[in-house]
Parts: structure tokens; C-alpha cells; sequence
């Protein structure tokens, strides 16, 4: 499955040190270094505006994202690691914080334009996402997802009008106070609230042969209840076991 995250916020994985000390009990994610386990890249970087919402990121790529609201509308424009323009996205606001309808611009380093997508979301009265649909050059892909105290707990997936994928979601008893979405695999604000607790597993069952993909998930929290390592296993009928590591760095933690 090819998930199209169109908010710029990309997971990524290392080891690194928690610094909030123990009364404190809210704090924005910093970095996160990705590695598997062999080596180590740079660290992905988030910035924030005075009122919580991302501002900036930084990918180890050096690619950046820079984030502008308004009352009803998001912008977001990246750029390469030469300070290009390559993509530029222009979205409504649902409930004045998620993505609505949207579309997104695709540019090569002369400047021409080299394809659009469009998206459009909707949310449950909690604000979290309960479909989206992209529609790009490979046609339109769809998810939709059904919920239980706060956590999705099945889903599907469609090409077209072909459903080609049922999801499975599984879960613990901590709690997700990173805010971190483990389908999409990365740390993202504008696709609806994230789940309440933290993801085991996910099973992605490929129609109609049944085949399925298991993507496990085990967690390290610090001594405030956020994560501060996660392993993933990605498992696949066809080409095995791949496995990534995550650490999270946190700054601007309030009492």
C-alpha cells in the first residue's frame, strides 16, 4: 500500500535523550532520527508557532516545508535541498484545524509544473479522520476508517472503485501523548486527531488472495508517558521482515 501524506511531516528514527524534567507535562516533538540499525541519517526537525502548529520541518534530506495558516485555509511550500520550489499545496480548513479539500502542485527545478493531486477528508465529531480520497496521475485512492474509544479499529482501502485492502488495527493501554499516527507512519496536525492509545499491530489484508502485511510495533516511554524509542517490523508474505528503529527528542515542554 502507497499512502499519500500530503502534510510534510515525514517519520524518521536514532537514538537520542528525553529532556523534560519530571513535573513537566507537555512538549512538542523536537527531532526524530531514523536508522536501521546500521546507520544513522540526519535528524527530521520541527518548528512551531506561538500557538502550537507547525511552522517549519526539516528532513534529512535537507528538503524543508514551511507552513502558513489562515483563519480557513493551510499553505504549505517545499522546497529542495538548493532552496527550490517543488511542490506547493493550497487546502481548506475543516473545524478551523484539518485538512478539508486541498490541492497540491508538483514542480521540476526549471520551475514547470509536473502533475497535481487533489484531495478532500472528512472527520468524526471527535476530529478524527474518517476518509480521505486523493486523486492524482495514478487515479484515485481512498481510505476509510471506523472507530472505538478513540482508536481506529478497521479500515479499508480502495483503487478506484476497486476495494483491494481491509485493514486491522490493534492497540495497548498507553497512552498516545506524542501525537505521533502510526498508519501513516509519521507526525502530522492537519489530517484530524491522532489515535488515544498506541498502535501493536496493524494487519493490512490484501484482496482478494488474503495475503497480509503486518506492520508490529514495540515502545519505550520516559518516565512523562511520551515515547521515546519505537521499533518497527514491517512483515510481508513476499519479501520478509524490514525493520526501523525511532527515537524522539522534545523541546519546549511546559509545567
Amino acid at each position: 500500500m502507497k499512502s499519500n501524506v500530503w502534510v510534510v511531516v515525514l517519520a524518521a528514527f536514532a537514538v537520542t535523550v528525553f529532556s523534560c524534567n519530571k513535573k513537566e507535562q507537555t512538549c512538542n516533538l523536537g527531532k526524530m532520527f531514523v536508522t536501521d540499525g546500521s546507520n544513522t541519517t540526519r535528524p527530521t526537525v520541527y518548528s512551531y508557532y506561538a500557538d502550537g502548529r507547525i511552522q517549519k520541518v526539516l528532513h534529512p534530506t535537507l528538503n524543508k516545508d514551511s507552513i502558513a495558516y489562515t483563519t480557513d485555509s493551510v499553505f504549505v511550500w517545499s522546497r529542495d535541498n538548493k532552496d527550490s520550489l517543488v511542490a506547493y499545496l493550497a487546502a481548506s480548513l475543516a473545524n478551523g484545524q484539518n485538512i478539508g479539500t486541498g490541492s497540491k502542485t508538483y514542480y521540476n527545478y526549471l520551475g514547470a509544473v509536473t502533475g497535481t493531486e487533489t484531495t478532500a477528508a472528512q472527520y468524526n465529531t471527535a476530529g478524527q479522520l474518517e476518509s480521505k480520497t486523493t486523486n492524482s496521475s495514478i487515479g484515485l485512492q481512498a481510505n476509510t476508517f471506523n472507530y472505538s474509544n478513540g482508536n481506529r479499529t478497521s479500515g479499508k482501502h480502495y483503487s478506484g472503485s476497486t476495494h483491494d485492502i481491509d485493514y486491522l488495527f490493534f492497540y495497548n493501554t498507553a497512552q498516545n501523548k506524542t501525537g505521533f499516527d502510526f498508519f501513516e507512519f509519521n507526525y502530522t496536525t492537519l489530517f484530524g486527531k491522532t489515535d488515544n492509545n498506541l498502535l501493536d499491530s496493524i494487519y493490512m489484508i490484501q484482496l482478494p488472495a488474503n495475503d497480509t502485511i503486518r506492520v508490529q510495533f514495540a515502545h519505550t516511554l520516559d518516565r512523562n508517558g511520551y515515547l521515546s524509542k519505537t521499533v518497527r517490523t514491517y512483515l510481508t508474505p513476499v519479501s520478509g521482515m524490514d525493520t526501523k528503529y525511532v527515537t524522539y527528542q522534545y523541546f519546549n515542554c511546559s509545567k
